[in-house]
């Protein structure tokens, strides 16, 4: 039973019945980095600092991680990820930058400029899910808790920064100049400000974001991820996390987040069954804005593959034998899950539980971002939207 949001702060947070607050790479800190080892204390060290524990408070409540296989992502109620790989042809099998590269005549330092498929005027409610664009309507009701939250982070937002700058390799022109060049495009097709990107050495391969459209918006790329995806899924990874800035989700995640939190601590007052409800929407809320991010990756790349492949190899993806995969084939799987899950009540007790968590299951994003691409409202998007834009 949680009494009060100060209790949480200073006992490192607990969320949930009996789950604790779990950044993207499992770690019970800041979404940025290893934990500290703990070390004898010279005289003087070791104060409570309660700004610094509610400033890692609010990143904890507001971050959205990328890889749903992070250890701790499905007892957590915060994170966010991606990852592409698709069937190459023979000749789009080649080696840029010591690294398989999905697009075959020049990498992206190469090239001056490219001509990409950008949305000027583009809008979160334009590719958002059907399911995504509801509940945020929904969360936007709370405005109070909105308002009052975006002040409370303004004061907070360096600490985030300290965080990535003091423990990541920050990424610029002069640093990790591919992965700047695809930032700048990602951002410029989908019409809004280049956050600031920061690589961490991790062996999980992951991506996260606090969601939030303040004064320093940024992405953290994990090594092993950079390592396991081709270039053109990097972006797509890129994508979906300036999707979830675009939706400003860590917004509506802090929102629901203190939503759930106050019904833990009135939960004896609560119907069971009510209780239930509320824990429900949550879920499928978060299932759907992770799918409205796997469609910002689309609108990126403009190859369904490369989403699909993303998923793909965070699923169980092989950097040494990627040519040997198919996106459209680990699409297909989802046509075997659906024939085997209705088949007895076993397989449907296994699909009840499936749609419990907080992300959808792999093969099911990659079938609904297949379906999305062929959709009449992605081709509308691009006829409406879409023009060309030099980068």
């Amino acid at each position: 039973m949680h009494v009060s949001l100060i209790v949480a702060c200073m006992a490192c947070v607990r969320v949930g019945h009996g789950r604790r607050v779990q950044m993207p790479d499992g770690q019970l800190q800041s979404s940025l980095g290893p934990r500290a080892q703990t070390s004898p204390k010279a005289k003087g060290e070791g104060t409570f600092d309660p700004l610094g524990r509610v400033a890692m408070f609010l990143l904890a409540l507001s971050s959205t991680a990328f890889n749903p296989s992070s250890p701790g992502a499905s007892r957590s109620r915060l994170p966010v990820q991606t990852s592409a790989l698709h069937k190459w042809s023979p000749a789009a099998r080649q080696r840029c930058n010591h690294r398989l590269c999905s697009f075959p005549v020049m990498s992206v330092t190469q090239a001056a400029s490219r001509e990409l498929i950008g949305f000027p005027s583009l809008q979160a409610r334009d590719f958002q899910h059907p399911r995504d664009k509801t509940a945020t309507q929904q969360a936007a009701l709370f405005m109070p808790i909105d308002f009052a939250f975006r002040q409370l982070f303004q004061r907070f937002e360096d600490a985030g920064f300290l965080q990535n700058v003091g423990r990541g390799v920050q990424v610029s022109a002069e640093q990790y100049p591919t992965i700047h060049r695809l930032t700048v495009e990602a951002a410029a097709q989908m019409d809004m400000p280049v956050p600031d990107v920061f690589v961490v050495q991790n062996s999980q391969p992951n991506a996260y974001t606090v969601a939030i459209q303040e004064k320093r918006p940024f992405v953290v790329l994990h090594t092993s991820l950079i390592d396991l995806m081709t270039l053109e899924e990097v972006k797509a990874v890129i994508g979906h996390e300036l999707g979830h800035l675009k939706c400003e989700h860590g917004v509506y995640i802090t929102v629901l987040n203190i939503l759930s939190l106050g019904v833990d601590v009135v939960d004896m007052l609560i119907p069971l069954g009510l209780r239930d409800l509320i824990e429900r929407q949550l879920t499928q809320w978060r299932r759907s804005a992770e799918l409205s991010c796997d469609r910002a990756a689309l609108l990126v790349t403009q190859d369904e593959d490369v989403v699909m492949g993303v998923l793909m190899k965070l699923t169980g993806g092989s950097s040494k034998l990627a040519g040997e995969m198919s996106a459209q084939e680990f699409a297909r799987q989802a046509k075997d899950y659906d024939e085997v899950a209705k088949a007895s009540m076993l397989g449907r007790m296994i699909k009840s539980m499936d749609e419990n968590q907080l992300y959808p299951l792999p093969i099911l994003r990659a079938r609904e971002i297949q379906k999305y691409a062929g959709s009449k409202e992605y081709i509308s998007l691009k006829n409406r939207l879409g023009t060309s834009v030099k980068v």
